[in-house]
């Protein structure tokens, strides 16, 4: 249900990974994604799991988007554990390009390399 309110209000929606956690995504223009928000369940956290469901969200959209180039996410700073989710993002590869006060934008070209090591992790999953 709470899927059905993020798609409606937000304009989000929702990947699911394995029971393990979700994504709530946007597209703009078939060009860009929007990370509205990651959660990992408790017990699968540390170990990898953003990044699967991260790398998996875009082995997913990559071949029906083709001209998607950049990843776009926003930290809050008034989120619980957002110092967690800023280190994910770096770690993945995001850049931060704008912050304030509350927030921290970052970005992720999507380029070939990318692209090409998606790919290859696809094909082991």
């Amino acid at each position: 249900m709470i899927e059905d309110y993020y798609k409606e209000f937000e304009g989000l929606a929702c990947f699911k990974y394995k029971d393990k956690g979700f994504i709530f995504y946007k597209m703009y223009n078939n060009e860009v994604i929007y990370i509205d928000t990651i959660y990992v369940r408790p017990e699968f956290r540390r170990a990898n799991t953003g990044t699967e469901m991260a790398n998996a969200l875009c082995a997913q959209l990559f071949p029906l988007f083709p001209g998607l180039h950049e990843i776009y996410s926003k930290v809050h700073k008034t989120t619980k554990g957002w110092q967690t989710a800023l280190k994910f993002q770096l770690k993945w590869g995001m850049n931060p390009f704008n912050y304030d006060d509350t927030s921290i934008q970052l970005i992720k070209k999507i380029d070939e390399e990318f692209r090409s090591q998606i790919k290859k992790q696809n094909k082991k999953a």
